[in-house]
């Protein structure tokens, strides 16, 4: 990551968590989630699996902000019984959730933020070097939350001119930090 990247997240992570709306609504939310690779992440990865967690603020009475940080492991794949990938990624994502109906059931989400990847390959058993890289990325997505529960789909698109995507179907639990 080169030095401007990492001040532009320095600086949206320093608003975020220094915002002046002290009272509003926080949580924190544990994330489980689903992973399938598209495209051309897909002909190095098969399905994997996500864990999070994720600080929510409440902004408005449709809008709300969060943070994510997440670990997501793609399964080994092998090609042509000769070469092997095991892909994980580290996404550090900034974000907004707008609630499109009044009772704040349904949403729409978009994010932005660097991923961390990793790659470990091999051919005809050999390792071979592959060297670990960050790039930005960003996701829409759609959900649904339910009490406590928020269930969602978002496409997470890595890079800007060789795109990596893949989806996430997530699950996660919001635990109540502070109140108004």
């Amino acid at each position: 990551m080169d030095v401007r990247s990492i001040h532009v997240l320095y600086i949206a992570i320093s608003i975020f968590f220094g915002s002046t709306v002290s009272l509003a609504q926080s949580f924190i939310s544990p994330i489980i989630s689903g992973l399938s690779p598209k495209d051309v992440l897909g002909n190095g990865a098969e399905l994997g699996f996500g864990i999070g967690l994720k600080y929510q603020r409440k902004l408005g009475s449709q809008l709300e902000a969060f943070a994510v940080i997440e670990y997501h492991s793609f399964g080994q794949k092998t090609t042509n019984s000769i070469a092997t990938t095991k892909i994980t990624m580290l996404p550090i994502q900034l974000g907004v959730i707008w609630f499109i109906d009044p009772k704040k059931r349904y949403y729409f989400s978009g994010q932005a933020g660097v991923h961390y990847l990793t790659a470990d390959a091999s051919l005809n058993g050999v390792k071979v070097n592959i060297s670990d890289e960050s790039k930005f990325s960003y996701s829409p997505g759609i959900g649904m939350r339910l009490r406590q529960f928020d269930f969602g789909y978002r496409m997470q698109w890595i890079g800007t001119t060789q795109t990596l995507r893949y989806s996430v179907v997530y699950v996660s639990y919001q635990i109540l930090l502070r109140s108004k």
